[in-house]
């Protein structure tokens, strides 16, 4: 295993009293070239880079240009900002040390941990000073209460915005927009849609209330027969026996006895 660490390197005469810098590599193996002009420095197998806050991983990183500004990184690539919540994963990576700027042509992905948003694209540019991130061809955007595709996204990080364009459809807690151009405020949860706007809002079900089978209480008198009062045909009742008595006259005294 290969370990260096490289500090006080020549920087342009205007601003190297400023911005000295310092970093550190290491690898399974590294090959140096030294001539004039064709400086670069090619680290290979398990190679970790550390530049300030910068720390990248990858299979292979080739260091080249002025004071070795530049760093191409390819294979299983994978850039960490601890300090920023930052992280990329790609196949092919290059990052300029000096502008502090990450471009990945081809496949990419951001995880940004501190706003817990994930963002895929088929290109991508990171400019750490300005904190802002370009994404660009089948731009995906994953978050709790967004998720967004266009051919064309700015992620202002410092100002928690984002901005897209290129047949932009977003879907924010549930409701589906569409514009030519559709800026989101992350912060104060507003969304604003210029050109050709359209849009399916979802509002929630009102609830019906519930039907009873059971008739109310007072429907029912007292003793009275729960088939009947729900509509049931009653059986025929039989007429009562006869007892043999003869019935008294209306107005007639009521026998004291029964006759012998």
């Amino acid at each position: 295993m290969v370990q260096v660490a490289v500090a006080g390197l020549l920087l342009p005469a205007a601003t190297a009293a400023a911005q000295s810098e310092r970093f550190s590599f290491s690898a399974e193996r590294m090959e140096t070239v030294l001539a004039e002009g064709r400086e670069r420095t090619l680290l290979t197998g398990n190679v970790t880079l550390v530049a300030d806050d910068f720390e990248i991983t990858a299979d292979r990183i080739e260091l080249y240009g002025e004071d070795l500004n530049f760093a191409l990184s390819e294979g299983g690539v994978r850039v960490v900002q601890p300090e920023h919540g930052i992280e990329l994963v790609s196949e092919a990576l290059l990052f300029d040390r000096q502008e502090r700027v990450v471009r990945i042509q081809g496949e990419a992905l951001l995880i940004d941990h501190d706003n817990e948003m994930v963002i895929k694209g088929g290109f991508l540019e990171h400019w750490e000073r300005r904190n802002e991130t370009l994404i660009q061809i089948g731009v995906r955007i994953l978050s709790e209460d967004l998720v967004a595709r266009a051919q064309f996204v700015r992620y202002d990080r410092g100002e928690r915005t984002v901005t897209l364009s290129g047949l932009p459809v977003v879907t924010w807690q549930g409701d589906e927009y569409r514009a030519t151009r559709i800026f989101i405020d992350l912060d104060e949860d507003r969304i604003v849609l210029d050109g050709s706007v359209s849009g399916q809002l979802e509002t929630p079900a009102e609830e019906e209330p519930a039907v009873s089978a059971e008739l109310p209480a007072a429907a029912a008198a007292p003793g009275a027969d729960p088939a009947a009062s729900a509509g049931a045909p009653r059986e025929p009742t039989e007429p009562p026996e006869e007892s043999g008595a003869v019935p008294a006259e209306e107005g007639a005294p009521a026998a004291a006895g029964t006759a012998p």
